[in-house]
């Protein structure tokens, strides 16, 4: 099967329920896909990981009851070792040890990852392998974090079986202090105003600073672009203000998953911008599609988008057929 995640998580009860409710064609599309998907992590999934400060682990004991814990550090403390293997230095705790009793009697494990500011989610399926630090001194000088100040009792390396990524549908939206002071610190003409009128260099400039807001897929970053009674059509709504906008991009982005744009710069005057635009995004079935589109801004005075006029065709594909990652 070329789709391990669902070899895996896929028993024959799930790919019942699948076709009772109508999301099984799909899914076989992916597993008879010619390429293997969600077995070797890639750049994309190095960086996610890397970033992350906390994930969830699930383990199984021996009563056959199912046990999540919560693994938490600095950013960067779950670290990629190769493109199968995760490790982490598991530090002293409240001394209950189930998680680790669990891992002895079975070492399958699965991780949820989240990265709650850009409602993203990515799941991984595993085997744990748990080594002392004191013996294993190679791979203590990868996990252990020196400046950590916390006890070391042992090392934790995941063998992948298998990963995805999850769609953002309710996850709520959280940010950390670091996260929050940044935004808050952002320079203006990231999120808005610039100088008019446009040339070549700032017209550019302020396409690019959209793609970047429209690829985190925070409703918030966007809308702080448009004026707060920005008038919108977007296929075929038509609505005004802020809190409008932001409504739209919640259920847009619940709706289209994994979403990926790129824009291009198509014509610009003084304060008139007009892209091209291409994006990727999967529905809940795991159809992927590949939307067209054209888009005009108009600028009030300030530099913000008073108004926002887009067309859009969406195409489907298959997986193997993505071009933007």
């Amino acid at each position: 099967m070329a789709y391990r995640f669902g070899e895996i998580a896929f028993t024959p009860r799930a790919r019942t329920l699948q076709q009772q409710h109508g999301s099984r064609a799909a899914y076989q599309r992916r597993e008879e896909a010619p390429e293997v998907h969600g077995e070797t992590l890639g750049p994309r999934e190095t960086e996610f990981i890397g970033a992350c400060d906390g994930f969830f682990l699930a383990s199984v004991g021996e009563t056959g009851w199912p046990y999540v814990q919560h693994r938490g550090g600095r950013p960067g403390f779950l670290k990629v070792l190769d493109p199968r293997t995760l490790g982490f230095a598991d530090l002293a705790g409240n001394r209950q040890f189930v998680s680790t009793a669990n891992l002895q009697h079975d070492a399958r494990v699965a991780l949820i990852l989240m990265d709650w500011a850009r409602r993203r989610r990515m799941k991984i399926f595993g085997h744990a392998t748990i080594a002392d630090p004191a013996q294993a001194r190679d791979l203590a000088a990868r996990l252990v974090d020196p400046d950590d100040p916390g006890l070391v009792e042992r090392l934790v390396t995941l063998h992948v079986a298998a990963f995805d990524w999850n769609c953002s549908q309710h996850i709520v939206q959280r940010f950390t202090v670091e996260e929050f002071q940044e935004l808050v610190a952002r320079p203006l003409d990231e999120n808005g105003p610039s100088v008019l009128p446009f040339t070549l260099e700032t017209a550019q400039h302020k396409v690019q600073l959209a793609q970047d807001a429209w690829n985190s897929r925070d409703p918030e970053r966007i809308a702080l672009a448009y004026t707060p009674d920005s008038h919108w059509r977007n296929r075929d709504e038509f609505f005004s203000g802020r809190d409008a906008i932001r409504a739209f991009l919640r259920r847009k982005f619940a709706r289209e998953l994994d979403y990926r744009l790129e824009k291009e710069l198509w014509a610009f005057t003084g304060s008139r911008i007009s892209v091209r635009f291409e994006y990727e995004w999967h529905d809940a079935t795991g159809q992927w599609w590949r939307s067209h589109g054209n888009e005009h801004w108009d600028f009030d005075a300030s530099g913000l988008i008073a108004r926002r006029d887009a067309s859009i065709n969406d195409v489907p594909i298959a997986q193997t057929e993505r071009r933007l990652r």
